[in-house]
């Protein structure tokens, strides 16, 4: 009886085990494996010195899509690497310069993690909306623009999209669609700008309250950009 009963007792304790393993690589995967990656780079990152990129982050990527060279960045405060290539996902690092996002937080702090997924908008070709002039971004509320524009239902927290742009500096209809992950609690004013409707305090984890928006970027001209 002791034999069987051990032996049952190792059976249980090995489907246990399993159990466990299972349910860790579910979490990880399911529960946002990459953007625990991301966000543990973030927290890892230097402060911000505008004299240089952080040591294996970018202010541009520069990646071919469907074999078009794409360039994606240059956004004020912001620096890129990939968390996943293959699958089109990086990750960034939204700093406060010039406190431009929240006037209540010093200059240059840390204020997201962000993860992006890279996906072609279904715009009409010829379609893609273009700011005025280089090196400036046009913003479109996502209620503003036809619903087919959007595409396929992003996971929660993907509200914002913004745009790669051609070595002609012309934005695309290719980019990343961006959740952004606050690492410390603060109020997103827009740099204190009066009445900015997006307006919110932020707490740390997931900002379900960013604004909702696609933002068609023509880029910096390549010989101001550097070779990133």
């Amino acid at each position: 009886m002791s034999g069987m009963f051990g032996r049952r007792l190792w059976l249980w304790a090995s489907a246990l085990s399993l159990v466990v393993i299972v349910s860790g690589l579910v979490l990880s995967r399911g529960m946002g494996g990459p953007l625990a990656s991301c966000e543990a780079w973030a927290r890892s990152a230097p402060r911000y010195d505008p004299r240089q990129e952080p040591e294996g982050w970018s202010r541009i990527l520069t990646f071919s899509h469907e074999g078009e060279e794409l360039r994606f960045g240059g956004i004020h405060g912001h620096y890129w690497r990939w968390l996943d290539p293959e699958e089109g996902r990086i990750c960034g690092l939204h700093y406060n310069t010039d406190k431009i996002h929240a006037s209540g937080v010093d200059d240059g702090r840390l204020l997201y993690a962000v993860e992006g997924r890279l996906v072609r908008l279904p715009i009409p070709e010829g379609q893609v909306p273009q700011p005025a002039e280089a090196g400036t971004v046009l913003q479109m509320l996502t209620g503003d623009v036809p619903l087919t524009w959007l595409g396929e239902p992003q996971p929660p927290g993907y509200v914002y999209w913004h745009s790669a742009y051609t070595r002609q500096n012309q934005a695309s209809a290719v980019g990343f669609w961006l959740k952004h992950t606050a690492l410390i609690a603060f109020t997103f004013d827009m740099g204190g700008e009066p009445g900015y409707p997006f307006t919110h305090d932020v707490k740390p984890g997931v900002d379900l309250a960013y604004a909702p928006k696609l933002n068609f970027d023509r880029g910096e001209p390549i010989h101001a950009s550097g070779a990133h």
